[in-house]
């Protein structure tokens, strides 16, 4: 004879409650030990539905928790761990989606200790939550990493790059950038930065670092890259942002580059230090005329301006 689901009869039994619950959209659960049975109510849709051999199958039907996650309900319904937890769930489509789970012991008189508690769907708040962090993490106008967050990813990776792997970063200034806001304006000035921003993401690649360190400085840190690709990439960039043409006016931007590059079998350097190299190398190049790139290699405080004319840079 089946023993009546004393906990979710309860709760489905009472209009109120249920009415509550449906807005929100809650899924009851009783876990029985001794059956291995897990008894799911599904306040929204009003179906049950009845799992057997819920903690030692491996059957399909109990495989919606993200594979990851499995061992917090196991945990769970064992004893070992305490709720709310949160997990990841997979449809038979292909859709994941989160929530939150919890599960008590209760003592009943007839079967022993029973789990009984819920889940809830927090999609929705997960991913606004996500969308809030990554905003946090991102430069509002450009949309580029900001300085925190740039300064972070660069210094995990410094920390934990193969030593045989080599990097190089770039520290970026738009030329005489203060004049464009006094000529033209405010949002003609973010307009510019904005499709500098573009042209970045048009020229290096998605594993690079691509930051907006403040006003009109920019800095790209090139992952896993040998030194002539990095001197490569940066002539394309000198070159390329005198392509950028706006139809507002006549304006023609340019750029001042200092570049340094670490190569491989060297270790313990940070952000700070490659920056400081960086930026050493552009304020050469700023002094020497600007629209022009500067390297500093080896991180020695050694540079070389690129002359005019060159290698296709323009001095203004």
């Amino acid at each position: 004879m089946d023993v009546p689901v004393r906990f979710i009869d309860s709760i489905i039994n009472n209009p109120l409650l249920m009415q509550f619950l449906v807005h929100r959209w809650f899924f009851l659960l009783e876990y029985d030990p001794r059956l291995d049975q897990l008894r799911v109510y599904d306040t929204r849709s009003r179906t049950p539905e009845t799992l057997d051999a819920y903690l030692g199958s491996e059957k399909p039907e109990h495989a919606t928790i993200f594979a990851e996650d499995r061992w917090k309900m196991r945990a769970m319904l064992t004893g070992e761990l305490y709720g709310p937890l949160e997990m990841r769930f997979v449809s038979p489509e292909g859709v994941y989606y989160s929530r939150e789970v919890d599960a008590r012991p209760v003592e009943d008189p007839a079967r022993g200790t029973l789990y009984v508690g819920y889940a809830k769907d927090i999609t929705d708040q997960k991913n606004q939550t996500q969308e809030l962090l990554e905003q946090a993490r991102h430069d509002s106008l450009t949309q580029l990493y900001n300085n925190r967050t740039g300064k972070e990813l660069i210094d995990r990776y410094l920390q934990a790059k193969d030593p045989y792997a080599s990097c190089g970063m770039l520290v970026i200034d738009l030329d005489f950038f203060k004049n464009v806001n006094d000529c033209y304006g405010h949002l003609f000035g973010d307009k510019v930065l904005q499709e500098f921003a573009r042209l970045l993401r048009t020229l290096f690649r998605s594993s690079d670092i691509l930051v907006r360190f403040g006003g009109d400085e920019f800095v790209v840190f090139l992952k896993d890259i040998p030194n002539t690709t990095l001197l490569q990439k940066t002539r394309q960039l000198s070159e390329s942002v005198q392509q950028v043409k706006f139809w507002e006016n006549d304006y023609r931007m340019t750029c001042s580059i200092g570049a340094c590059f670490l190569p491989e079998n060297t270790a313990g350097y940070s952000f700070d230090q490659l920056f400081e190299n960086a930026d050493w190398a552009l304020y050469q190049a700023k002094q020497n005329g600007r629209n022009q790139y500067v390297f500093c290699d080896n991180l020695r405080r050694y540079a070389q301006a690129v002359p005019a004319g060159a290698d296709g840079c323009v001095r203004h």
